[in-house]
């Protein structure tokens, strides 16, 4: 198949898709996939990006990481939690979402109460100045902000990294501020697959 073949099937195809997790959720009462303007949810341009929910190619990610009970999952900018629901095939400990908007901290509390998946706690609150848990161990952004929170975001991993040394993986889809992550000195890529890249912390910052 010649490449702009490809390239003219993709549109319909994602929507194709997108109508399809919408029909599937509103048989199983949830909702993690409509799209959501931020005027709709009262969020800033300047706090935050677009909702747009996660797709399943993260989950193959995780598939190579060796989770166990005691690690700790953190989403920020969890919107309506459906990356906290593609974790929860896996041993986390704990799954934490932070979400600034009331409205979507409400819808994702439902889908979770709906399915039934106890270990998704869902915190209303400014990821740029929430207080990173010393036993979080895996972060995942999928492009929720802009410049301006993810460094206040690097800040607050840095702290809770100061507290307690050790080693925490970054997830980023669509990572469109790569270089805030390079330049805080804190992580350093060891994957990039997908429009995802994946960091560790430094050597200087792991247990």
């Amino acid at each position: 198949m010649r490449l702009e073949t490809k390239e003219r099937l993709k549109t319909p195809l994602r929507t194709l898709r997108y109508k399809y997790w919408i029909i599937k959720e509103k048989i199983q009462g949830v909702d993690f996939t409509t799209q959501v303007n931020l005027d709709q949810i009262g969020i800033a341009p300047e706090r935050g990006n677009r909702y747009q929910a996660s797709v399943p190619r993260m989950k193959r990610l995780f598939d190579r990481f060796g989770i166990t009970d005691r690690d700790v999952f953190l989403d920020l900018g969890c919107g309506k939690g459906k990356a906290m629901w593609y974790v929860a095939k896996y041993p986390f400990g704990k799954i934490l979402g932070v979400e600034w908007s009331e409205e979507l901290v409400k819808v994702a509390k439902n889908n979770f109460r709906r399915l039934g998946l106890s270990r998704c706690e869902v915190i209303q609150g400014d990821a740029g100045q929430y207080q990173i848990p010393e036993e979080v161990t895996y972060i995942y952004m999928c492009n929720p902000f802009p410049e301006m929170v993810v460094k206040e975001v690097m800040e607050r991993i840095r702290e809770s990294l100061e507290r307690k040394r050790r080693k925490i993986t970054i997830v980023y889809g669509n990572p469109v501020c790569h270089d805030v992550i390079i330049d805080s000195g804190l992580f350093h890529e060891v994957k990039d697959w997908k429009n995802n890249k994946v960091y560790t912390s430094t050597s200087a910052y792991s247990a």
